[in-house]
């Protein structure tokens, strides 16, 4: 792969607008990592996967698609989040009660106190 300085631009301005989107690359990368490593640590579950779980939270349940949409990811990817949160028993899946073509997404007993788990987790980072 080539470094950003092989990449050709059409206009020197386009450069600083690169290094920045590049910069952001990395730290969204980083926040992420980071935050995976202490809630697997202290939680058993992704970050990822908490970012589901809080966008159930306070909600009877949300569709894969509006899930998606929330989470800004694909389909493919949403299902395989919600599969390890189901073989946790973290969520359950089941069709939509008016609409038989939607999948539904809710968080169990489980789930309920993941959500509080989280909560306290985020609490004590916030303090530090």
């Amino acid at each position: 792969m080539k470094s950003e300085e092989d990449l050709p631009l059409s206009h020197v301005d386009e450069a600083p607008a690169l290094n920045w989107l590049t910069r952001l690359i990395e730290i969204d990368k980083a926040i992420s990592e980071s935050a995976d490593r202490h809630l697997k640590s202290s939680l058993g579950i992704s970050f990822a996967q908490a970012k589901v779980v809080a966008c159930l939270a306070g909600r009877q349940f949300m569709t894969q698609v509006q899930l998606a949409r929330r989470l800004n990811c694909d389909m493919g990817s949403l299902s395989r989040l919600t599969r390890r949160l189901m073989d946790a028993g973290i969520v359950t899946r089941s069709r939509h009660p008016n609409d038989c073509r939607c999948l539904c997404v809710q968080l169990t007993g489980s789930g309920v106190a993941m959500v509080a788990k989280i909560t306290a987790f985020s609490g004590r980072l916030t303090k530090n």
